[in-house]
């Protein structure tokens, strides 16, 4: 045997841009078969062992299992075509979870930014983006699954003194049918935007929000929003959880003989920024 005709480990390694460990470990677990030189008992490979080397490597940066690619060399062309359509099928499936991966990612990302664009108190006049927050058992299964899977799901509603809190479904459409603990109203109401905060032993922002909306000689009424994430606070590194809310104010009524209608609040107490 001329030496010149084999290959090293190492060089095997350089040629196909692998660990030399990995060739080593593919020799020992059988799926290439090295040739030992004589004097030293080196690992030696054909020309013929380092295309085979780089098969099982593309099979294997595929995901292909190692047991279905052991004695590769052995297979016919058919074997291979099969191995390739369930890699292939196993591949779809994982794009699929990939794919909703993704979009959780996303959606933790847009959590985030609203937390970051909703300045603690401060208030904005907005529309709720969710228009009802149903009555749902908080301990049944389902409804554990799918707040786990969409945490902005979990809703919450505060009364008009801000201090009695109820959890519940939040959802976008209205079913006036499916019981609910609040449902966002078209007459006579305006909603303010802000970012509740509820820290340890149920401390709240809520307080604050209120004091200034009354200050200004105006009743705010319920609160409901639902569930952005918890974290530390930057200042005290105490366990927060942050959640979007709008706060109900009631629409001021005039009337005259010759007309009737509502007047919409402007109110610009220290906490409030118009946009």
């Amino acid at each position: 045997m001329e030496e010149r005709n084999f290959y090293t480990v190492s060089q095997v390694a350089d040629m196909l841009k692998l660990p030399a460990s990995m060739i080593r470990y593919w020799d020992d677990q059988g799926l290439i078969h090295s040739t030992r030189h004589p004097e030293n008992d080196y690992r030696l490979f054909s020309l013929e062992d380092v295309i085979l080397i780089s098969d099982i490597d593309f099979y294997r940066k595929l995901g292909t299992p190692v047991k279905q690619i052991k004695d590769l060399e052995s297979k016919t062309v058919i074997e291979k075509l099969a191995i390739l359509d369930k890699t292939e099928d196993e591949m779809k499936k994982q794009m699929v979870q990939l794919q909703l991966r993704q979009e959780q990612l996303q959606r933790k990302k847009r959590q985030i930014t609203h937390l970051i664009e909703l300045d603690a108190g401060s208030l904005r006049l907005s529309n709720p983006t969710i228009s009802q927050i149903n009555k749902v058992d908080l301990t049944d299964n389902q409804v554990h699954q799918s707040i786990l899977k969409n945490p902005a799901r979990l809703g919450f509603l505060l009364d008009e003194s801000g201090k009695q809190l109820s959890l519940g479904y939040a959802v976008t459409e209205p079913a006036a049918e499916i019981p609910h603990i609040w449902q966002k109203s078209s007459e006579n109401v305006d909603y303010y935007e802000f970012l509740l905060e509820i820290g340890q032993e149920e401390q709240m922002n809520i307080e604050t929000i209120r004091n200034d909306i009354i200050s200004q000689g105006y009743q705010p009424g319920n609160t409901a929003g639902y569930y952005l994430m918890s974290a530390a606070d930057p200042k005290t590194a105490s366990y927060v959880e942050y959640y979007h809310a709008w706060i109900e104010v009631e629409t001021k009524v005039f009337s005259s003989e010759n007309q009737v209608g509502t007047v919409q609040h402007q109110l610009i107490p220290r906490c409030v920024s118009q946009q």
